[in-house]
């Protein structure tokens, strides 16, 4: 069985100029976007986030995506994930008014991709860190 853990990583862009180096998102932008995991054989995978600080006001989302963009160079994102078609999760949306975490649980996804999406609400501030993990076939 193979299992993924990793720390989700954040960028303010959705573009060929997204780094996705930072571990902490700062919800007081406007948008956030988490750098794209690659599912691949994952038959399940948990998606949890957590704001311990401010007062975040605003949406996070899941967003899937079945494009099929070239990698880079190491392997773990898209060239442009701004190049890629992203629909919504339905369901899977958490608004946040106060500091707070939320866990979402993904039995079944047949899509290739899932990031998660940051919406402000204006008057945000606080920052998230998330962790990815899922399990699946070798």
């Amino acid at each position: 069985m193979r299992v993924a853990a990793e720390n989700l990583v954040w960028d303010t862009v959705e573009s060929s100029s997204a780094t996705y180096t930072s571990t902490s998102g700062d919800t007081s932008n406007t948008a956030l976007y988490s750098g794209p995991i690659a599912l691949r054989h994952l038959s399940g995978y948990a998606i949890q986030l957590n704001i311990a600080s401010g007062t975040p006001t605003g949406t996070f989302k899941l967003q899937g995506s079945c494009s099929n963009p070239r990698i880079t160079g190491n392997g773990s994102y898209p060239n442009d994930a701004s190049a890629m078609v992203w629909d919504d999760i339905s369901g899977a949306t958490a608004t946040y008014a106060a500091s707070g975490h939320n866990t979402w649980n993904v039995d079944g996804a047949s899509y290739l991709w899932v990031r998660v999406v940051w919406t402000e609400t204006p008057g945000s501030s606080g920052s998230v860190t998330g962790l990815f993990y899922g399990k699946g076939a070798t």
